[in-house]
């Protein structure tokens, strides 16, 4: 098959946004096929729905970090959430990254400027230890976090 002219998209000013370049879906290029049942039968009647929703959010959020660019996730039925992940040929790594499960921990943090100061310096602070904020700003910013 012979598209001419070359295939081009044009935003709604006319201007071309993406010239000769045809995305090639999980037929033509390979790729990963999942369905996810989402277990919502513990859940009431008006709270399924979001926890769907929800469920999508995470796993896109989750398959960005992987670098799919074209990816598709769409709900099907009332408890199924289908992946398609074009060019993905780490099956087992794909899998981790959707599939693990969240954890989320809370901390108390000091709040004792004086305490902070002591802990910087290696001296040692009953009851905390000296940690560091993870994400954006990693390694740079300290903080006292209680010890169980």
């Amino acid at each position: 098959m012979l598209i001419w002219p070359p295939f081009t998209t044009k935003d709604d000013k006319g201007n071309v946004i993406q010239k000769g370049k045809v995305n090639l879906g999980l037929d033509l290029q390979g790729g990963m096929h999942v369905v996810l049942k989402v277990d919502t039968t513990k859940l009431p009647l008006d709270a399924k729905k979001d926890a769907i929703d929800r469920a999508m959010e995470i796993i896109r959020n989750r398959i960005d970090q992987f670098g799919v660019g074209e990816m598709s996730i769409q709900r099907q039925g009332t408890d199924n959430i289908i992946v398609q992940l074009p060019g993905v040929t780490d099956r087992d790594r794909a899998l981790e990254i959707i599939g693990r499960t969240a954890h989320l921990e809370f901390k108390i943090v000091s709040d004792n400027i004086e305490d902070l100061k002591k802990a910087i310096a290696n001296e040692p602070v009953e009851g905390y230890e000296l940690k560091y904020l993870e994400g954006e700003r990693a390694g740079k910013e300290p903080i006292l976090v209680a010890t169980d």
